[in-house]
């Protein structure tokens, strides 16, 4: 357990010497479990007009608000968590870009 290498990612506004506003993103690698979602949630996701696409556990102290998880080169937005006792957090995720 705990093999599958994922990222998350905080995004942050950067106000630069002249003004301008960039975005920057301060990336943390973490391992991580990937897991089904369970059927109550896939079908009470559906009717919310969403498809989960990833759910993965990671250790609480990892986990700091991030609402971003880059998995295999895709980019997931984290739509809610689960905190599992004191040790993990399940990230429920769907594809950037899709609902």
């Amino acid at each position: 357990m705990w093999s599958e290498l994922l990222t998350l990612r905080t995004a942050t506004n950067v106000i630069d010497s002249f003004g301008d506003v960039t975005q920057t993103y301060v990336d943390l690698a973490v391992y991580a479990n990937r897991k089904s979602a369970t059927r109550a949630e896939f079908y009470n996701a559906k009717v919310a007009g969403m498809k989960i696409s990833e759910v993965f556990e990671v250790h609480t102290e990892d986990y700091s608000n991030q609402e971003d998880v880059i998995y295999n080169g895709v980019n997931y937005i984290v739509e809610r968590i689960y905190r599992k006792g004191e040790g993990s957090v399940e990230l429920i995720c769907t594809v950037r870009g899709t609902k």
